[in-house]
């Protein structure tokens, strides 16, 4: 199975635009090799065998590794509700102080931007 992902992966690889450097993988692409990569490596294979069967040099490898997925834009994210209210905040200006609810700070914050 693993070798019919690398095939489908290399086979995709040839037709990108480009040779060498100057080829751009898509963020995808990028994801998947590391996937089949990490798979190769814990089935015992040497990860540099790995990526030259891939066309890719080492580095670009770890490159890829470190790079965090990037979300599309307009993409969902999770999000969590919160039903209570945050306490105001206090504002101290000189000897005295304010308080101001969220909406107040926002408020000041956005005329004094």
């Amino acid at each position: 199975m693993q070798m019919d992902a690398m095939n489908r992966w290399l086979e995709a690889a040839r037709k990108l635009p480009g040779t060498g450097q100057g080829r751009h993988f898509p963020e995808e692409m990028r994801a998947d090799a590391v996937r089949l990569a990490t798979a190769r490596v814990k089935a015992g294979a040497r990860k540099v065998e790995v990526c030259q069967q891939l066309g890719i040099s080492t580095k670009t490898m770890r490159d890829w590794e470190k790079r965090p997925v990037r979300r599309k834009r307009g993409a969902l994210v999770p999000v969590r509700v919160v039903t209570e209210l945050p306490p105001p905040v206090r504002l101290y200006m000189g000897r005295g102080h304010a308080e101001l609810t969220l909406e107040q700070l926002a408020e000041l914050l956005w005329r004094v931007r």
